[in-house]
């Protein structure tokens, strides 16, 4: 009896293991930052920060930045038909944004559909913030959190859905450690590459008087 009882409680802790993993995207929360980034850089460079603010805030709240899928159907952005196809129209109508696009994602968005943003979540990030620029076009200049959770807000759940600019920042809020371990690595990354520019240039300087000898 004592073996049945363990046996069946291995058998329900797998399923909940497994039930968890399946009700998670495949990414972790360091690659939806970098990713996001990397979005706001070539997307936003007038407003990085804010943009950044606004990117990342946005798959706190839809995803707990990837970590939530339940049942969606969607990508990490929670990206609809609706907002997709906006993006594709404006895609194919402005050159600049397009070559932006084609540049970062690699693709032409002619190659893209809706049910390639659920398991490429990188796309999804890029259409995302594709999403905000085509709204925006250029007229919103977020400088801090309150300001991407107003943007959240009337952009992308709008006025017909239940969030809050308060449920942004606090979704967001959550995410303060896996920011700040970004933000580390990246600091010890750059530190690296000034070593190695720096140790490149030595060399290049020894060359350079050996070959005046």
């Amino acid at each position: 009896m004592r073996k049945k009882i363990v046996i069946c409680f291995l058998f329900c802790f797998s399923l909940l293991s497994f039930s968890s993993k399946i009700r998670a995207y495949q990414v972790s929360q360091r690659e939806l930052i970098h990713w996001s980034h990397e979005a706001a850089e070539s997307i936003f460079p007038d407003s990085l920060e804010g943009w950044k603010h606004v990117l990342i805030g946005t798959l706190a709240v839809e995803t707990n930045l990837g970590q939530f899928k339940g049942n969606s159907i969607y990508g990490v952005a929670q990206m609809r038909k609706s907002g997709f196809q906006f993006v594709q129209r404006e895609l194919q109508k402005r050159g600049t944004e397009r070559k932006i696009f084609e540049e970062l994602s690699g693709r032409s968005p002619d190659t893209v559909s809706l049910k390639m943003l659920e398991s490429d979540h990188r796309l999804s990030v890029i259409y995302m913030a594709f999403y905000y620029k085509f709204c925006d076009y250029g007229k919103l200049h977020p400088t801090n959190k309150e300001e991407a959770a107003n943007i959240w807000k009337k952009y992308y759940n709008t006025k017909f859905g239940t969030g809050t600019p308060q449920r942004f920042l606090t979704a967001y809020e959550k995410q303060k450690q896996y920011m700040e371990q970004y933000r580390a690595a990246q600091e010890i990354l750059y530190k690296e590459n000034s070593i190695e520019e720096e140790i490149q240039k030595t060399v290049e300087d020894i060359e350079r008087l050996e070959e005046d000898e």
